[in-house]
């Protein structure tokens, strides 16, 4: 009984160190987010949406091999894999199935430096966003630019990520120190806009 328990608190303490680590990934809270639907598999694939009784086909409609859940959208996938294909470095080298996702990025995540890890989630974000755009607007993105697109966006925010920690920025050449007691926002959408708030201003 000792043992078991021990386990068990071995087992509660893994996770809690996996999900500490995902959260504070450097990468767009947005991917965060998706990396941990991903995981709790509730992203809208076609066999979750028909698991609660929507009346659609839960075949893929990519290439309608077998059914589109989270570890084939996202790995299985011709598409995904032709992603991964062109990826570089332990990516290419990582198991062919994914039976399920939160295994398989358990798995990356004992594995994996931070900066992989980033770089995996960025583009597993990536590619569901490509899928999204294949099945609903009819386009079709290349692999190397679904990945080169997502490594672009990695490397833009954690660029900025960096500027804003710097308590100065360049104004006509010139380097400026923030004003004591600045607040700092950034907004991320398909631009990158950073607003500076004084204290004292709603």
């Amino acid at each position: 009984m000792r043992r078991d328990s021990g386990a068990e608190h071995s087992s509660v303490r893994d996770e809690k160190r996996f999900w500490s680590r995902i959260w504070k990934l450097n990468v767009l809270p947005k991917v965060r987010n998706f990396v941990w639907r991903a995981c709790k598999d509730i992203l809208p694939t076609w066999a979750n949406l028909y698991r609660r009784k929507v009346p659609i086909d839960p075949l893929c409609s990519i290439c309608g091999l077998t059914d589109e859940t989270v570890g084939h959208a996202l790995w299985e996938c011709p598409l995904a894999r032709n992603v991964w294909a062109v990826a570089r470095g332990r990516l290419q080298k990582c198991v062919a199935t994914a039976q399920s996702i939160f295994l398989l990025v358990r798995d990356l995540e004992e594995k994996f430096t931070g900066e992989e890890l980033e770089a995996w989630a960025t583009v597993a974000w990536a590619i569901w966003n490509a899928r999204n755009r294949y099945c609903f607007e009819d386009k079709q993105t290349q692999p190397a630019d679904i990945l080169q697109g997502a490594m672009n966006l990695l490397q833009d925010y954690q660029r900025l990520s960096r500027h804003m920690a710097e308590p100065s920025w360049t104004w006509g050449g010139t380097t400026r120190s923030a004003p004591e007691g600045t607040v700092h926002y950034t907004c991320f959408s398909l631009f990158n806009c950073t607003f500076f708030k004084p204290n004292g201003y709603s």
